[in-house]
């Protein structure tokens, strides 16, 4: 006999609580009714750093001279016009004779796309000076070739990533003023204003007040609201957040972590210490040995430690909890000298 498993959609119940009325999400709002704080001007900026943390002298007309040649760190030598940073997910929207189903696979790669203009001048060389650090420093294959990675920065935020094209149209109209544009791949998006929060308004607290101490830019009433929930990425689960911590601390639950990446998929994407040691060595075995993991997990569990380097090893297991406790990103652990498998 067929069984049919019929589910609520948990979302339905929300938004007829949210439908019905909106006064609700009435408070907090503020507005410039006094005026703004400018951020304060800078230039855009090109940089380039190696694997090892060093910064590539860029050629820069602007720069003390180096045998002849001016050469910096960072050049500013464009005028910037736009930037397009792009942002988009993987999604793939199935549909059928009556519902459609949407499935989600992660995100596209970001790019940003820059244009502005270059001086071609004999005082200003700036477009053959642009050009000359494409070729032989900044476009993506120099980069792979000499592990590097191109910094753009403007306004608040630093684009880290690989140039894929390059665009430098000639006018005849404005010979002296070459228009260009650029495309990058970007492998790490930087806020500066999250590091620089003290000039940046962040909370109610940070906001104009009169000589009363009134904040005075709220249109609505502001308050503090209840049962606010933060999702903690590394235990993978909901918890309430605690007013009385500092911005960005979160008081979670404790209940085990588990993520599922498919619906017919029950693998943790949340692993603790000792079971990232264990995939680890699984996937070494498989990698290594070229035997599946089913295999790969069942030699495990007869062989010695010595089989599967990093499974009786405590370092290991250590290096992974201190990166965890001390949030590193993504959290990465650095293990030292695995040795290869037998």
């Amino acid at each position: 006999m067929p069984v049919i498993l019929i589910e609520k959609d948990p979302f339905v119940a929300a938004f007829d609580d949210l439908s019905g009325s909106t006064e609700s999400s009435q408070v907090n709002v503020r507005r410039p009714l006094f005026g703004i704080a400018p951020k304060p001007g800078t230039f855009a900026y090109l940089s380039m750093v190696t694997s090892k943390g060093e910064k590539v002298a860029l050629y820069n007309s602007s720069a003390p001279g180096v045998s002849g040649q001016g050469r910096a760190h960072e050049n500013h030598n464009f005028i910037l016009q736009s930037v397009q940073y792009a942002r988009q997910e993987r999604v793939q929207i199935q549909q059928t004779f009556g519902d459609f189903y949407t499935f989600f696979f992660g995100e596209n790669p970001s790019t940003v796309s820059v244009s502005g203009i270059l001086c071609n001048t004999t005082d200003f060389n700036w477009k053959n000076e642009f050009l000359r650090n494409y070729d032989e420093y900044m476009r993506g294959t120099k980069c792979v070739e000499t592990r590097t990675r191109v910094y753009f920065g403007f306004d608040d935020v630093v684009v880290e990533g690989y140039v894929l094209s390059v665009s430098v149209p000639y006018q005849s109209e404005a010979p002296y003023l070459v228009p260009f544009s650029f495309n990058m791949l970007v492998t790490n998006y930087t806020d500066l204003s999250q590091t620089m929060s003290s000039s940046y308004v962040t909370a109610l607290e940070d906001t104009r007040t009169n000589s009363a101490k009134t904040h005075v830019e709220y249109l609505t009433g502001a308050a503090a609201e209840s049962d606010l929930v933060d999702f903690n990425r590394l235990r993978g689960s909901w918890g309430m957040l605690d007013a009385g911590k500092a911005p960005g601390d979160v008081l979670l639950d404790a209940s085990p972590a588990v993520g599922v990446s498919g619906l017919n998929n029950k693998e943790k994407l949340y692993l603790t210490p000792s079971e990232a040691m264990v995939k680890i060595d699984v996937d070494s075995q498989v990698q290594q040995k070229g035997v599946d993991r089913t295999t790969a997990l069942l030699a495990r569990t007869k062989d010695s430690s010595s089989s599967f380097p990093l499974s009786g090893r405590s370092d290991a297991l250590a290096s992974v909890e201190s990166s965890i406790n001390q949030k590193v990103a993504f959290g990465a652990a650095v293990i030292k000298d695995q040795p290869a498998l037998p």
